[in-house]
Protein backbone atom coordinates (compact mmCIF):
# COMPACT_ATOMS: atom_id res chain seq x y z
CA UNK A 1 0.00 0.00 0.00
CA UNK A 2 1.62 3.27 -0.73
CA UNK A 3 1.98 6.04 1.72
CA UNK A 4 0.13 8.69 -0.19
CA UNK A 5 -3.05 6.30 -0.65
CA UNK A 6 -2.96 5.63 3.29
CA UNK A 7 -2.27 8.86 4.83
CA UNK A 8 -4.69 10.64 1.91
CA UNK A 9 -7.73 8.71 3.64
CA UNK A 10 -6.89 10.41 7.18
CA UNK A 11 -10.00 12.68 7.88
CA UNK A 12 -7.05 14.61 10.62
CA UNK A 13 -4.75 15.83 7.10
CA UNK A 14 -5.37 19.05 5.66
CA UNK A 15 -5.14 18.75 1.79
CA UNK A 16 -1.46 19.07 0.11
CA UNK A 17 -1.03 23.08 -0.34
CA UNK A 18 0.16 23.72 -4.33
CA UNK A 19 2.39 26.31 -3.65
CA UNK A 20 3.71 28.43 -0.76
CA UNK A 21 0.84 31.04 -1.32
CA UNK A 22 -1.58 28.32 -0.38
CA UNK A 23 -0.06 28.44 2.88
CA UNK A 24 0.16 31.94 3.68
CA UNK A 25 -4.23 33.31 3.58
CA UNK A 26 -4.60 31.66 6.84
CA UNK A 27 -1.92 33.07 8.66
CA UNK A 28 -1.98 36.67 6.98
CA UNK A 29 -2.88 38.40 9.98
CA UNK A 30 0.22 36.68 12.10
CA UNK A 31 2.45 37.36 9.21
CA UNK A 32 1.06 41.24 9.42
CA UNK A 33 2.10 41.40 13.47
CA UNK A 34 5.30 39.72 12.91
CA UNK A 35 6.32 42.19 9.68
CA UNK A 36 4.99 45.44 11.82
CA UNK A 37 7.04 43.85 14.99
CA UNK A 38 10.05 43.28 12.75
CA UNK A 39 10.12 46.75 11.44
CA UNK A 40 9.55 48.38 15.40
CA UNK A 41 12.55 46.45 16.06
CA UNK A 42 14.73 47.26 13.35
CA UNK A 43 13.14 51.70 13.50
CA UNK A 44 12.18 52.16 17.07
CA UNK A 45 13.27 55.59 18.06
CA UNK A 46 17.02 56.90 19.23
CA UNK A 47 15.75 56.87 22.35
CA UNK A 48 14.50 53.73 23.06
CA UNK A 49 17.58 52.34 20.91
CA UNK A 50 20.34 54.00 23.68
CA UNK A 51 17.68 52.49 26.22
CA UNK A 52 19.10 48.75 26.30
CA UNK A 53 23.20 48.98 27.99
CA UNK A 54 23.72 46.63 25.30
CA UNK A 55 22.49 48.21 22.25
CA UNK A 56 24.19 51.50 23.73
CA UNK A 57 27.41 49.77 23.55
CA UNK A 58 26.78 48.65 19.64
CA UNK A 59 25.66 51.64 18.12
CA UNK A 60 28.33 53.53 20.41
CA UNK A 61 30.29 51.30 18.76
CA UNK A 62 28.60 51.97 15.41
CA UNK A 63 29.03 55.87 15.51
CA UNK A 64 32.45 55.60 16.75
CA UNK A 65 33.41 54.11 13.38
CA UNK A 66 31.29 56.27 11.79
CA UNK A 67 28.11 55.57 11.37
CA UNK A 68 25.34 58.44 11.88
CA UNK A 69 22.42 57.37 13.47
CA UNK A 70 20.83 58.63 10.50
CA UNK A 71 22.36 56.74 8.23
CA UNK A 72 21.55 53.58 10.24
CA UNK A 73 17.65 54.90 9.81
CA UNK A 74 18.07 54.92 6.24
CA UNK A 75 20.01 51.19 6.38
CA UNK A 76 16.86 49.86 8.59
CA UNK A 77 14.42 51.45 6.07
CA UNK A 78 15.91 50.02 3.17
CA UNK A 79 15.79 46.29 4.99
CA UNK A 80 11.85 46.61 5.43
CA UNK A 81 11.12 47.88 2.24
CA UNK A 82 12.74 44.79 0.57
CA UNK A 83 10.76 42.16 2.54
CA UNK A 84 11.28 38.08 1.25
CA UNK A 85 8.56 35.71 1.53
CA UNK A 86 8.69 35.61 5.52
CA UNK A 87 9.10 31.61 4.89
CA UNK A 88 10.73 31.06 8.30
CA UNK A 89 8.49 32.94 10.14
CA UNK A 90 5.79 31.54 8.73
CA UNK A 91 7.26 27.91 9.91
CA UNK A 92 7.79 29.04 12.86
CA UNK A 93 3.95 30.28 13.50
CA UNK A 94 3.21 26.91 11.97
CA UNK A 95 5.55 25.15 14.82
CA UNK A 96 3.77 27.02 17.32
CA UNK A 97 0.38 26.24 15.87
CA UNK A 98 1.07 22.22 15.94
CA UNK A 99 2.17 22.92 19.13
CA UNK A 100 -1.08 24.48 20.82
CA UNK A 101 1.14 27.97 20.86
CA UNK A 102 -1.04 31.37 19.75
CA UNK A 103 1.00 34.29 21.33
CA UNK A 104 3.07 37.35 21.39
CA UNK A 105 5.50 34.97 22.55
CA UNK A 106 5.67 33.01 19.32
CA UNK A 107 5.64 36.01 17.66
CA UNK A 108 8.55 37.62 18.71
CA UNK A 109 10.22 34.30 17.76
CA UNK A 110 9.41 34.57 14.37
CA UNK A 111 10.70 38.03 13.89
CA UNK A 112 13.94 36.72 15.67
CA UNK A 113 14.23 33.86 13.27
CA UNK A 114 13.49 36.27 10.46
CA UNK A 115 16.46 39.33 11.76
CA UNK A 116 18.96 36.87 11.86
CA UNK A 117 17.89 35.63 8.36
CA UNK A 118 18.48 39.07 7.08
CA UNK A 119 21.73 39.66 8.79
CA UNK A 120 23.09 36.38 7.47
CA UNK A 121 22.06 37.55 4.22
CA UNK A 122 23.65 40.77 4.69
CA UNK A 123 26.83 38.80 4.81
CA UNK A 124 26.05 36.79 1.96
CA UNK A 125 26.08 39.90 -0.01
CA UNK A 126 29.40 40.95 1.49
CA UNK A 127 31.21 37.96 0.95
CA UNK A 128 29.49 37.34 -2.44
CA UNK A 129 30.22 41.24 -3.27
CA UNK A 130 26.69 40.73 -4.60
CA UNK A 131 25.14 44.11 -6.32
CA UNK A 132 21.20 43.33 -5.70
CA UNK A 133 19.17 41.21 -3.64
CA UNK A 134 15.46 40.77 -4.00
CA UNK A 135 15.03 43.38 -6.73
CA UNK A 136 17.20 45.90 -4.80
CA UNK A 137 21.19 47.28 -4.40
CA UNK A 138 22.59 45.59 -1.52
CA UNK A 139 23.44 47.54 1.61
CA UNK A 140 27.64 47.07 0.48
CA UNK A 141 26.96 48.58 -2.82
CA UNK A 142 25.10 50.94 -1.74
CA UNK A 143 26.72 51.85 1.71
CA UNK A 144 30.02 49.94 0.90
CA UNK A 145 31.41 46.68 2.93
CA UNK A 146 32.77 48.36 6.04
CA UNK A 147 28.71 50.07 7.26
CA UNK A 148 27.24 46.76 5.81
CA UNK A 149 28.96 44.83 8.11
CA UNK A 150 27.74 47.03 10.74
CA UNK A 151 24.24 47.32 10.06
CA UNK A 152 24.54 43.54 9.86
CA UNK A 153 25.72 43.29 13.16
CA UNK A 154 23.12 46.09 14.51
CA UNK A 155 19.93 43.59 12.85
CA UNK A 156 22.07 40.72 15.10
CA UNK A 157 21.78 42.55 17.65
CA UNK A 158 18.76 43.36 17.44
CA UNK A 159 17.86 39.77 16.86
CA UNK A 160 19.44 38.48 20.03
CA UNK A 161 17.57 41.38 22.49
CA UNK A 162 14.46 40.57 21.16
CA UNK A 163 14.92 36.86 22.11
CA UNK A 164 15.28 38.38 26.32
CA UNK A 165 12.02 39.67 25.95
CA UNK A 166 10.71 35.81 24.82
CA UNK A 167 9.65 34.23 28.06
CA UNK A 168 11.95 31.08 27.38
CA UNK A 169 15.04 31.12 28.19
CA UNK A 170 15.77 28.27 25.63
CA UNK A 171 15.52 30.41 23.19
Amino acid sequence: MSTSSALGSSPYLLPRPQSLEDLIPPYQSDLDAIKSLYRFVLTECESDISATAAMQEVTARMIERGLPLETLSQMTGHLTASEGKWLRALLVLLAGRALGLASPQVDKVAAVVELIHVSTLIHDDIIDQSDMRRGHATHALVWGNRLAVLSRDYVYSRAIQLTTEVDNVEV
